[in-house]
């Protein structure tokens, strides 16, 4: 699967290349790549769900290294440990950002729940030196998908799937 990774990725940057730097259509580019991130995170989701489901059926199969070794079993699998769900009420809401510079995006969380993020805690998390213009992916009535662009340090920021997507660029004006 990496290899696929790959190639889209060259694919990506290849197609990113060939427009101007203020081309609206790296939009189209910036939502591909999002996209494409989205649906291997739920893959990779869906692989953990699928080996922690195997584990009643099959315990030689819960290592993810496939020897059969008992010390390299992930900590879930020893009986009596408890496996306790968390939301993001226990772990704060999952931030998923793009710079200029990068292709994959970076993902760190902020410790508030949805709605009561405001540009400033994303400034705090972001910290680097600089000045920067950010976007965050919203919906608009009329347009459907958008990039907005949020100025005020007070204003919340739209969240989108539970978590906030950002673009961050830096302002050279």
């Amino acid at each position: 699967m990496r290899e696929e990774l790959q190639v889209v990725h060259d694919a990506l940057h290849s197609l990113r290349s060939g427009f101007r730097r203020n081309d609206p259509q790296h939009h189209t580019i910036d939502t591909l790549e999002q996209s494409f991130s989205l649906l291997m995170d739920r893959l990779h989701m869906a692989d953990i769900q699928k080996i922690s489901n195997s584990h009643h059926q099959d315990t030689k199969r819960l290592n993810f290294d496939s020897t059969g070794d008992p010390r390299r079993l992930p900590l879930t699998s020893y009986h009596g440990y408890a496996l306790q769900k968390m939301d993001n009420t226990d772990i704060g809401t999952k931030v998923v950002y793009f710079t200029e510079k990068t292709v994959t995006p970076f993902m760190s969380s902020i410790p508030k729940r949805l709605g009561e993020i405001v540009l400033r805690d994303f400034k705090t998390m972001f910290d680097r030196p600089g000045n920067y213009r950010f976007h965050f992916k919203s919906v608009d009535p009329e347009y459907g998908m958008v990039k907005e662009e949020i100025m005020q340090d007070d204003d919340v920021l739209p969240g989108w799937d539970g978590k906030i997507i950002a673009w961050v660029e830096e302002d050279h004006g």
